[in-house]
């Protein structure tokens, strides 16, 4: 009956530790989606009404702003000039200029032993 027991473990500690995985991706690419989406719809509210360049995203400190709920959405932080998210991606924003949209630039993991921070 323990043997039992310990194969059954065996398989599903594997399974539910992937999910776990998985989850964290999809939270993780669905948040950076939705910041992409709030930066683009900044930029046409911006030029629709000829803002001021002193209301561009130039920071990642600007993007919780934009946001509807008027934070980072969960699992993402900010460190320094970058923005985090839970699996240890870094992303660099790239401000806002009069003709183009701010964006953000996939810098990954960091490497084998992350950021060091």
């Amino acid at each position: 009956m323990i043997v039992v027991l310990a194969v059954m473990a065996g398989i599903a500690i594997p399974k539910y530790i992937d999910s776990s995985v998985k989850a964290k991706e999809a939270a993780d690419v669905a948040a950076i989606a939705g910041i992409t989406s709030a930066m683009q719809m900044a930029f046409f509210d911006h030029q629709l009404r000829n803002a001021p360049s002193s209301e561009y995203i130039t920071s990642v400190n600007d993007i919780g702003a934009i946001m509807e709920s008027g934070d980072l959405p969960q699992g993402i932080v900010t460190h320094g000039a970058f923005l985090e998210d839970q699996r240890g991606h870094r992303y660099l924003l790239i401000a806002e200029t009069s003709t183009r949209a701010a964006r953000l630039n996939d810098l990954g993991t960091g490497g084998k032993n992350g950021w060091g921070y």
